[in-house]
């Protein structure tokens, strides 16, 4: 299959495609030569070339060729790996024109029918269609990344109009109708986001809007786990977390992180009162947090205090494994061996 992806007249794309290039450049959607012409004649003039002028002559040419196919065929095919290779095929190409040229000349119709015969052979296999070809012969991939850089910069009005180039392709494509409801919804639009529901078969249309903001929920978490809070902050708002609930989800992200990074500077007092703030914020109580506090506590000699937060992280749960050591650990040092062996 990669061999024949490989010499396919398809460019199969990575990250920007000839397709997107034909979309906005007049020069390339003219230009009627392309891999469908050039290879054929390529790979048939480097055959014609061996054969007339023998392997020394035709090596070069033909490793180059025969280095890029094999590296592909391992790795990866995509034609900005096999765009390379197009050096050598031109040559084959004008070797393979020149000599068609004096076959004619010559009134050589044997030679010349052969010459045809060989180019019509790779024209055939190189054009060769199926409908996976067929699928990814255009811009679609390229206009939906765009779109997706766009919604990066919050640009969601110009993301609209990328997604829906990408749909005028290919009109099923799920993704880009979630992301253009996506971009809609976040642009103020949620009518217009309800619309694609509708667009998508969708029973209750009204249900993309929850799809989307659970994009959204996503991405403000995974923002957080990042530090990015301010970035989280936006994105919890588009996931339609109220204004308040959003801040203390990601005040409260902020100060474990600042109580991590301070701890790890060995900065145990600045870690302490990070995580106290956390803790004086929580509707519930959090066992690990509170055991943290404890800990440190514990490092600094403070045992009453250590004793103090692991007592409440065992009250919020008693089967913490790390408030249950450091439970046991309190006890050995205050001489309650016989209770610290029982619980442990």
């Amino acid at each position: 299959r990669k061999m024949y992806y490989f010499w396919n007249r398809t460019e199969f794309a990575n990250n920007v495609s000839v397709f997107l290039g034909k979309d906005v450049s007049p020069l390339l959607r003219f230009n009627p030569v392309g891999f469908w012409l050039i290879a054929p004649l390529g790979l048939a003039g480097l055959i014609t070339l061996w054969r007339k002028k023998g392997w020394r002559r035709a090596r070069l040419l033909m490793l180059w060729v025969m280095t890029y196919f094999a590296g592909c065929c391992i790795f990866f095919v995509a034609s900005e790996y096999r765009l390379p290779m197009m050096i050598a095929l031109i040559v084959g190409a004008s070797f393979m024109i020149s000599s068609l040229h004096e076959s004619i000349r010559g009134k050589d119709i044997e030679k010349t029918m052969g010459f045809v015969a060989l180019t019509l052979l790779f024209i055939l296999i190189t054009n060769f269609q199926t409908s996976f070809v067929h699928k990814g012969a255009n811009a679609r991939m390229d206009w939906f990344n765009i779109g997706n850089t766009l919604m990066k910069y919050e640009q969601y009005e110009d993301a609209t109009l990328r997604f829906k180039r990408s749909l005028e392709i290919d009109p099923y494509f799920p993704e880009a109708l979630l992301r253009l409801a996506e971009a809609y919804n976040r642009a103020g639009h949620p009518d217009k986001a309800i619309e694609i529901g509708k667009r998508a078969g969708l029973d209750d249309p009204q249900r993309i809007i929850d799809m989307v903001q659970a994009l959204a929920f996503t991405e403000a978490q995974a923002l957080m786990d990042e530090g990015k809070l301010n970035d989280a902050m936006r994105e919890f708002t588009h996931a339609g977390v109220d204004k308040t609930t959003a801040i203390a989800e990601t005040t409260r992200v902020g100060r474990l992180i600042k109580a991590q990074t301070a701890y790890r500077n060995g900065e145990r007092q600045e870690a302490l009162e990070a995580y106290k703030l956390v803790v004086s914020d929580d509707v519930r109580p959090d066992p690990l947090i509170l055991n943290n506090i404890a800990f440190l506590y514990w490092q600094s000699g403070e045992i009453d205090s250590a004793e103090y937060y692991v007592n409440h992280a065992l009250e919020a749960d008693s089967t913490t494994a790390q408030a249950v050591m450091l439970k046991s650990r309190i006890l050995r040092a205050t001489g309650k061996h016989e209770e610290a062996e029982m619980r442990h």
